[in-house]
């Protein structure tokens, strides 16, 4: 519970994703007014995802390939290589081991990010579909998930979970 004259934290719910403010009690979703999403914190803004890879190089060029990203600089950095994948507002920022560092490979759910998402401007299922044919492998199948959301998830390099989604016009 917020102290008083405080907000309560605020998220999206993951069925619907309209916005909603966190109550006491964890099912218990109270909506977002417009006032509320005229306050946002105009200081913060997203800038990137930061993932560790195996092969940098082989995986900024399946984000490329498969995705349709643009590689907009390599470099060495604290002695491993990185690779910067641009898409359209958002970096995928892709780096090698560094020396003295122990990576292990991801096996199933763990605590941390789950997954990021992309959102398809439109013909969801004929993207998805051109995904398929150049050998993309999709973990989940596009589903409806609510009335006016469009979802699938795919998997990419390094056991990155990635959820496409289409919000419908409504």
């Amino acid at each position: 519970m917020a102290e008083a004259g405080k907000p309560e934290p605020s998220c999206f719910h993951p069925l619907n994703f309209r916005p909603i403010r966190l109550s006491t009690e964890i099912n218990d979703f109270i909506p977002i007014t417009e006032k509320d999403v005229q306050m946002e914190n105009p200081v913060l803004s997203f800038d990137h995802v930061h993932l560790v890879s195996k092969d940098p190089v082989a995986a900024a060029d399946w984000y490329a390939e498969k995705l349709g990203g643009h590689i907009t600089a390599t470099a060495q950095v604290r002695g491993a290589p990185q690779v910067l994948v641009r898409f359209q507002g958002a970096t995928i920022i892709i780096r090698g081991q560094r020396t003295g560092e122990s990576a292990a490979d991801r096996k199933g759910l763990q605590w941390g990010v789950d997954h990021f998402g992309f959102q398809v401007g439109s013909d969801f299922d004929g993207y998805c579909d051109g995904l398929k044919s150049n050998g993309v492998v999709f973990t989940l199948e596009p589903v409806d998930f609510g009335p006016d959301l469009r979802i699938a998830f795919i998997q990419a390099p390094d056991g990155v979970s990635i959820e496409l989604l289409h919000r419908k016009a409504g």
